[in-house]
């Protein structure tokens, strides 16, 4: 009885926090009201190249099975660099957002997305309930693979002029070239 008041105090506790935390007009709960750390922006960086890094397998991988092919797209190489960006993606863009330091150019893009990429990050780091979810199928679509790779490169882009005025003289070493049809 003692554990399942306490397991049943921790839930109630949880869905309290969770209710309370639902993010209101772009912002988070607990979003930082002081710019930003070096330190903190250094374990973006960190993250982000990581990113980076999964973009750059993607690009390097081919298959011939379309993405809409969920079964066995995600099962490539390709596939799984794919959802790895793309998650690792959404936790720079979660902790950019938190400490209110996402660019304002790419606010609305990341608006259309957030919550696919979100899902997309659950489903890779959390076994999900279901195999699909109409919110992760929005990231099957052409069109917001355009707009991911425009946040991405814009984030590069922040990424690289933030660091130059740190002084770091090797930012340009993990930049991917600009695809082109993306402005």
């Amino acid at each position: 009885k003692i554990i399942n008041r306490y397991k049943f105090s921790w839930i109630n506790a949880m869905r309290t926090y969770t209710k309370n935390c639902r993010y209101k007009s772009k912002t988070f709960c607990g979003a930082q009201e002081k710019p930003m750390t070096k330190e903190a922006f250094f374990a973006a960086t960190r993250s982000f190249i990581h990113a980076n890094l999964m973009l750059k397998s993607f690009n390097k991988t081919e298959t011939d099975i379309p993405i809409t092919d969920f079964n066995n797209y995600f099962s490539t190489a390709q596939g799984a660099y794919l959802l790895l960006w793309y998650a690792l993606l959404f936790n720079v863009i979660a902790f950019l957002k938190n400490q209110r330091a996402l660019p304002k150019s790419i606010e609305d893009d990341v608006d259309k997305v957030y919550e696919g990429l979100q899902q997309c990050r659950h489903a890779v780091f959390h076994i999900p309930p279901t195999f699909f979810d109409e919110k992760f199928m929005i990231l099957a679509k052409p069109k917001a693979f355009k707009i991911i790779q425009k946040i991405h490169f814009s984030l590069s882009e922040f990424f690289d002029t933030e660091l130059q005025k740190y002084g770091n003289e090797t930012s340009l070493s993990w930049r991917l070239p600009k695809p082109s049809g993306i402005s």
